[in-house]
């Protein structure tokens, strides 16, 4: 998350590190990274998120977000935080139903 120089957490320098290895870009600074979450839909894609456990007790989280039902949405913001907060690795999204997200343990 923080560009040069920056005080990040262990953590989440780890994140910063993992996400520009797995896509190549660059550091947002705090004011970029801030207006990603911004709730005006036009710019985010999605309206809310949510994280759940696997059920296959495997360790694996899942990272849930409402599209509106759109199978391309912007998400890259999503991963980026999902680096920031320790993920070692994010797959690109799978569309399901929102029946599958109802069945699962939140964390």
């Amino acid at each position: 998350m923080c560009r040069g120089g920056g005080c990040a957490e262990p953590f989440a320098a780890a994140g910063r590190d993992g996400y520009t290895a797995r896509t190549g870009g660059a550091p947002w600074d705090r004011q970029n990274w801030l207006s990603r979450f911004d709730p005006d839909p036009e710019v985010r894609g999605w309206a809310r998120w949510d994280l759940t456990r696997s059920p296959a007790g495997d360790g694996e989280l899942r990272l849930w977000a409402d599209t509106w039902g759109e199978a391309f949405f912007a998400w890259e913001h999503l991963r980026r935080l999902a680096y920031a907060c320790g993920a070692r690795s994010v797959v690109d999204p799978v569309l399901v139903k929102p029946e599958a997200w109802n069945g699962e343990v939140p964390v």
